[in-house]
């Protein structure tokens, strides 16, 4: 059988896991917090954003990200490190020897 890869379905079914557990447990917030789960869903749709940069360049926010904007805001943010890691990693202002800060990277 073959494997097919979805981009973002694992972080889009961990968001709906927190959302889920949420409901179940919102008559007892003591009992249950499923906040960690959703903060880990945007540290892992950050990650993404960051590890495509880094492998392929890709600009589109994955399609299962849709009508979650804090999937989508993660996404843009690793996405948006990486290429300003990259800028930086090829400023020749910012891998001079001197030590002086760079005029545009500070």
């Amino acid at each position: 059988m073959t494997e097919i890869n979805i981009r973002g379905i694992e972080i889009r079914t961990l968001l709906a896991k927190a959302k889920v557990q949420s409901v179940i447990h919102s008559q007892d917030p003591d009992e249950f917090n499923g906040h960690h789960l959703e903060f880990e869903a945007f540290l892992e749709a950050q990650a993404l954003g960051y590890q495509e940069y880094r492998t392929r360049v890709i600009e589109d926010v994955p399609g299962l990200f849709i009508g979650e904007p804090g999937l989508i805001e993660a996404w843009r943010m690793g996405w948006s490190s990486a290429a300003e890691l990259d800028e930086i990693r090829h400023c020749s202002s910012c891998q001079t020897a001197a030590g002086d800060p760079c005029p545009y990277h500070g």
